[in-house]
């Protein structure tokens, strides 16, 4: 879009007639909007006009002469204006056209524009350049102010989007608001997530089970083992972190969960696989474990599982809580698997 600015000027230290004439020209041959404070007599007005006149201008413009020989300008009313200008945040351009000469002591009027003119170097939005050939600075001293200072500007109303664009912006900012206003905060959000594992812990822990137990070498049952859900998601949990099937669980139980003496290598029990399928769906349900969806051999006929995103955090959770209190400890002969925090598959 063609943005235009619409700059304000005046003259400080003298009148400098055809110096405004020049600027008025420059920036409406720029395809801005020149607004002569002088010539129309707008800082003789009240200042609350002053005011809402440079609340609509993007830029004010100050051509600033120190010849002695010259009528000095109302200092105090172009003096009113940078500061109404700079309550606006209106960025000021202060033109030297003599340059900085010496100045008589005894001259105070002068004295006081050199003071100005130090200020407005030093302020945010002022700028401050020295001008010897009026003639060919002005655009280049507008176009670095321009530069510097950014300002929305104005453009043509047939521009603008249209009535029903301009409805569907509304509306659409006005729902992603809602939206965001929605989603929970970061402490909203882990506060859910511990209130939900707290909630599994629960659920696991009130739920007990029997373990069965077949001796291969004696070819009988053992005395069947009883612990809570939640013990056995803890022991057998590590287990699952990458996959493992329901052939080697059903082997690893006994010793790994049970904590029965292998007294050798092999395993001397395994628990029944209807049994370990039935505690692996009741976990299943509350989210912690799934079937593992990872291809094997066509060959291969077991079941395989491993833990969801949920059950990996559940197992961190525990794992953290258990270190952060001091009650660490390895469980019978499993040894320990890091928990490894990746996508679900």
């Amino acid at each position: 879009m063609n943005i235009r600015y619409q700059v304000s000027l005046a003259s400080l230290g003298a009148d400098l007639p055809a110096e405004r004439q020049l600027m008025v020209r420059t920036i409406a041959e720029m395809g801005h909007i020149p607004i002569d404070l002088t010539a129309t007599d707008i800082l003789n007005m009240d200042p609350g006009i002053v005011r809402r006149h440079l609340e609509r201008s993007d830029y004010l413009a100050l051509i600033v002469a120190q010849r002695e020989e010259s009528a000095p300008t109302d200092f105090n009313r172009v003096q009113l204006a940078c500061n109404l200008a700079a309550d606006q945040a209106v960025p000021i351009l202060g033109l030297v056209v003599e340059g900085d000469l010496e100045v008589p002591a005894a001259d105070s009027g002068q004295q006081e524009i050199k003071r100005f003119l130090q200020r407005l170097r030093m302020s945010p939005i002022g700028l401050v350049e020295e001008c010897k050939d009026i003639n060919l600075m002005v655009a280049s001293a507008l176009n670095r102010l321009f530069d510097r200072f950014e300002r929305p500007g104005w453009i043509s109303g047939n521009a603008l989007p249209s009535s029903d664009i301009a409805t569907e912006l509304a509306r659409l900012t006005r729902e992603n608001a809602e939206l965001r206003s929605q989603v929970p905060t970061t402490q909203e959000q882990e506060e859910r997530d511990v209130a939900r594992l707290d909630a599994i812990t629960r659920a696991l822990e009130e739920n007990k089970i029997l373990i069965p137990m077949w001796e291969r070498a004696s070819s009988t049952w053992e005395k069947p083992v009883e612990m809570s859900l939640f013990d056995f998601f803890v022991r057998f949990a590590p287990e699952l972190v990458v996959e493992t099937s329901t052939a080697t669980a059903s082997e690893f139980i006994p010793i790994g969960v049970c904590e029965m003496n292998p007294k050798g290598l092999q395993a001397r029990w395994i628990v029944p696989h209807h049994d370990l399928n039935l505690w692996l769906t009741d976990l299943m349900a509350l989210g912690l474990v799934r079937p593992s969806k990872r291809k094997h051999a066509a060959r291969d006929q077991n079941q395989y599982w491993r833990l969801t995103r949920t059950g990996r955090k559940f197992l961190a959770h525990i794992r953290r809580t258990a270190l952060q209190t001091g009650g660490h400890r390895h469980v019978g002969f499993t040894s320990e698997f890091p928990v490894v925090m990746e996508r679900d598959l």
